[in-house]
């Protein structure tokens, strides 16, 4: 961890920064627009919608590139071009004007299609600074730092509309981006890192062709987990303005305990990985997201609620950092980019469709028919459970077979 920790620090901290300003600005802008469209389901779905199909197009199109140029320089120009596409966010006064409305849309969505870019860009120049024994402990890190700056980020976005004006809480994300760049910067003028580190035998190599195949099998269990859990991205605001009724302050204690779960979770696959395999670890992480939705659907008592989106969102930490650490791990090193495009493509497509089925089946329902759609959001990570267990019986099967047929010269002719 050390290691990691001193080579990878300027990554970390600009990291930290942006991140911090970029969910203050989503969390205020997402219940800022929510708020003055009267409480609407179907705009706060169709919202999210808005800020998440950029992110899995960018992932599955986008993302690729990334392994083709020098990665510092390419977070560099995504940063640049962050901050000038939050510019003009500073003049929006009013949400009930649908011209304002249009436009701030339009300029979030092109915000979140550098989303996967930047992480593809960042996943290749961690994934080249070291070795294959230190992937898992690096994206924890970064899983941490992630959610710290959720944690901090979204309950100060809902805080800071009472003290400051939206134009506020833009210009504090765009000097975020701004510190970004200056670390960036500073890092490319000391050239630090420039030799990859050493790859083993499995990381230089693609994986045998059955395997192979195989990993479209994870990467539909990705897609239904995310299905799923992608209801954690309306569920703090649905309960804390529709269900609840406790505004700013309780949206607040939601995102302050969802954060901490997260966090936690980060912070336990560092552990975990030491005693148990990857792949065991994702699945019953998959199975305990299902239990948790399930909870988040009793809709009964707000402090269940809020416990149960945190139990969600600690053991999708476990699932992400561990389905996409052991992606990277069995996948050579020059596919870097593309991997973690592909994660992301699978991950945001699940919480777009997640949306789109709440924008549209959910825009005026009661408390009843929302509890029946959490459990709908239950069952598909169950199906991400059942796709993960198929993937490791058949992988199994298949590894046997290669080394049979290793063992066994003779039935290679």
């Amino acid at each position: 961890m050390n290691m990691v920790l001193v080579r990878l620090w300027p990554v970390y901290l600009a990291y930290a920064l942006s991140q911090f300003g970029n969910w203050a600005f989503r969390a205020g802008f997402v219940y800022a627009l929510y708020d003055q469209q009267n409480g609407s389901n179907s705009v706060l779905g169709w919202t999210i919608v808005l800020v998440y199909v950029p992110v899995l197009l960018g992932g599955k199109l986008l993302s690729p590139w990334t392994d083709r140029f020098d990665s510092r320089r390419t977070l560099i120009w995504i940063d640049i071009s962050r901050a000038v596409l939050l510019l003009p966010l500073l003049f929006i006064h009013d949400f009930a004007n649908t011209g304002v409305v249009v436009m701030s849309l339009v300029v979030v969505m092109i915000l979140s299609l550098f989303t996967p870019v930047f992480s593809s860009a960042q996943s290749v120049y961690i994934r080249k600074q070291i070795d294959e024994e230190h992937i898992t402990p690096a994206l924890a890190v970064i899983s941490n730092l992630d959610w710290l700056c959720t944690l901090i980020g979204t309950m100060c976005g809902p805080l800071l509309l009472i003290y400051l004006d939206f134009q506020k809480i833009v210009m504090i994300d765009l000097l975020t981006f701004i510190a970004s760049i200056l670390i960036f910067y500073a890092l490319l003028q000391k050239n630090t890192g420039g030799k990859q580190a050493p790859q083993t035998a499995a990381s230089a190599q693609p994986e045998a062709a059955p395997a192979g195949k195989l990993i479209n099998l994870a990467v539909l269990s990705i897609f239904f987990l995310n299905l799923g859990a992608g209801v954690i991205n309306l569920y703090p605001n649905v309960i804390a303005r529709n269900v609840y009724g406790v505004g700013e302050i309780g949206l607040s204690y939601v995102y302050l305990a969802n954060g901490l779960g997260g966090l936690l979770g980060a912070l336990l696959i560092a552990q975990l990985r030491k005693k148990f395999q990857l792949l065991h670890i994702v699945g019953v992480a998959s199975l305990c997201i299902a239990l948790s939705l399930f909870l988040m659907g009793l809709l009964n008592q707000f402090v269940v609620s809020i416990v149960a989106s945190s139990l969600m969102l600690l053991f999708g930490q476990l699932f992400g950092v561990g389905v996409h650490s052991y992606l990277l791990k069995n996948n050579p090193v020059s596919q870097t980019g593309r991997i973690t495009g592909l994660f992301m493509y699978a991950t945001f497509s699940g919480v777009a469709l997640n949306a789109i089925l709440f924008a549209t089946l959910l825009s005026s329902a009661s408390v009843g028919v929302l509890s029946l759609f959490l459990t709908l959001c239950a069952v598909s990570a169950g199906v991400s459970a059942v796709l993960l267990l198929i993937y490791v019986l058949l992988k199994s099967q298949a590894e046997k077979r290669e080394q049979a047929v290793t063992a066994d010269p003779v039935k290679q002719t």
